[in-house]
């Protein structure tokens, strides 16, 4: 009986061992910021305290570099959340927004470069390039981006390490731009998917 015990209390604990290891490595959703005042601008685009200001006056772009942390879970995919408002013009409105290029590195492989309205393996989430605004100023409107593995680039899968670098824009001469004024994009968060124990 003391055996049998004994035995049961080793697989019991073993068992527990087992349970908190699998817990450990549950996948969780991390994030990261980019300060948006940081980042290469192209076009009309400038900066100002409302963060990147891509204007009603011409086509104005900037890029968003970065790369898959090293805690990332391989080929899951990673959401750029771009933050943007309009300041001080109350009136419903869409801006001719645009995911323009991309470009993927990986160590030892040739960099890959798209454009639209092919760039590979990054799409708005919903499909729709363009972005609505309220009636409200000042509200704050989301749009988000989902990078996934590319199809056709000399590498495949989506892994820890890899360089990313989108350039997104606005075309206010588009028929598809209704709004008057400028666009802001305020703040940048970049989601992602880990199975690091934390």
């Amino acid at each position: 009986m003391t055996r049998l015990r004994s035995a049961l209390l080793a697989t019991c604990a073993c068992a527990g061992i087992a349970v908190a290891g699998i817990a450990s490595a549950a996948a969780q959703d991390r994030s990261f910021s980019i300060d948006p005042n940081s980042l290469l601008r192209g076009g009309t685009a400038t900066v100002g305290t409302g963060g990147i200001e891509l204007s009603k006056s011409g086509d104005g772009s900037f890029w968003i570099n970065f790369v898959a942390p090293t805690d990332h879970t391989d080929n899951t995919p990673i959401t750029v959340r771009v933050y943007m408002q309009r300041i001080f013009l109350p009136a419903t409105c869409v801006a001719a927004t645009q995911l323009m290029v991309a470009m993927r590195r990986r160590a030892g492989k040739t960099q890959w470069f798209t454009s639209a309205p092919n760039v590979d393996g990054i799409k708005p989430v919903g499909g729709v390039e363009t972005t609505t605004f309220p009636a409200a100023a000042n509200t704050i409107v989301v749009k988000n981006y989902v990078v996934r593995a590319p199809q056709a680039a000399p590498f495949r899968k989506l892994v820890a390490g890899d360089g990313i670098m989108l350039e997104l824009g606005r075309s206010p001469a588009s028929a598809s731009d209704t709004c008057p004024g400028s666009v802001f994009v305020s703040q940048i968060e970049v989601k992602y998917t880990s199975t690091a124990a934390p």
